[in-house]
């Protein structure tokens, strides 16, 4: 933002991701993510943020090495940060009204 860097990450930072039961590692250009179905494939899937930013070619038939690099890094993010999957047919809209029909939360 202040513009004395180039990036806020080096290409070597790993960074872990989870929300809502989608999950993303991300190293350099390269990003890692699995969004489980009716969203999402539920297969890992590998981009290229540089070339490929709207996310419609998937690489990871072709670079199976680093789909199993970033794959091995989300595996350690899980565990370093106790990161509980979520359950079959989770759905954040469904939880999400649950929550707020809560005791204390009206």
């Amino acid at each position: 933002m202040t513009g004395k860097t180039a990036a806020v990450h080096s290409d070597d930072e790993i960074i872990g991701y989870e929300l809502a039961g989608s999950s993303a590692v991300f190293r350099g250009k390269y990003k890692l993510m699995i969004i489980p179905p009716p969203e999402g494939t539920g297969n890992w899937e590998l981009y290229d943020m540089k070339t490929n930013p709207s996310e419609i070619n998937n690489l990871s038939k072709e670079k199976p090495a680093i789909v199993k690099e970033l794959r091995d890094a989300y595996t350690s993010y899980e565990e370093e940060y106790n990161i509980v999957p979520v359950p079959i047919g989770y759905n954040p809209i469904d939880q999400l009204t649950k929550n707020s029909k809560r005791e204390g939360h009206n």
